[in-house]
């Protein structure tokens, strides 16, 4: 009897020895990775479900799972494009959610997801100014530096002017508070009437897409050309309007295309 009760406990031992009888622990889960925003120049489109769609483009900062910037909105009613639009948001997951400050009574909110320089997502208005209680889908890109040098033509719409060959270095500089990205450089005409060379006057800059430059010229005028990113993720193109103010060309203006070399 002694001998069987041992030889139980050894097979006992040897089940216990190999594993026998135990549980197999549950697998540790594999934590979402978090959204990491790439702090710069950002161009988001809205697609509103109900009225104009419109551009969003600026500053945004993301430090840890905060988001915070200034943006500025443009093709809008409801919004004065030279008004600056501070944010706020958290990032959980691969979510973020962001409010905007109360800007004309009305706030907007957005939550997007996707990855470091592109982001998708929806939007709404609130408050009582004449944005509030629109909605609708938004896309964002980051914009990358568009320092170089940016070659093209001025077409006026006055025929006795003709066109003018324009060409640009230009350097993108870190955003200013209001989160417009400074652009400073110089310009070089050929064909012009009225000047041959220009520089970059305080206010010159770029939020999102869109860029306005103030060219100071050596005839004492201002040209002021406003101007929209072909691609923003990528661009290649500025296309938009120019405006003469003073000096002998004083009051033309025309359309504008400056291609990147």
């Amino acid at each position: 009897m002694r001998s069987v009760c041992l030889a139980i406990a050894t097979f006992c031992l040897l089940l216990s020895g190999c594993g026998g009888g135990s549980s197999t622990p549950a697998p540790t889960p594999t934590p979402v990775p978090q959204l990491a925003l790439t702090s710069g120049n950002w161009d988001f489109a809205a697609a509103s479900s109900s009225g104009p769609s419109f551009l969003i483009g600026g500053d945004v900062v993301q430090t840890g799972t905060s988001v915070s910037g200034a943006l500025r909105v443009i093709n809008s009613a409801c919004f004065t494009p030279t008004t600056s639009v501070p944010i706020s948001g958290v990032i959980s997951g691969q979510t973020a959610t962001v409010t905007s400050a109360a800007v004309a009574s009305q706030t907007i909110n957005a939550s997007l997801s996707g990855s470091a320089t592109a982001l998708t997502g929806t939007y709404t208005v609130t408050g009582a100014g004449c944005a509030g209680g629109d909605k609708g889908n938004i896309a964002g890109v980051l914009v990358p530096s568009i320092t170089g040098t940016w070659k093209g033509t001025f077409v006026s719409n006055t025929v006795a002017n003709p066109s003018v060959g324009v060409t640009a270095p230009i350097t993108e500089g870190a955003a200013d508070p209001s989160g417009l990205f400074v652009l400073t450089g110089s310009a070089a005409y050929v064909g012009s009437p009225c000047f041959a060379t220009g520089t970059t006057a305080t206010a010159s800059g770029l939020a999102g897409r869109t860029t306005d430059v103030f060219f100071k010229n050596d005839d004492g005028s201002t040209v002021e050309f406003v101007g929209a990113l072909n691609n923003p993720a990528s661009p290649t193109q500025i296309n938009g309007t120019y405006t003469v103010t003073g000096g002998l060309c004083g009051g033309d203006s025309g359309t504008g295309q400056l291609t990147k070399q």
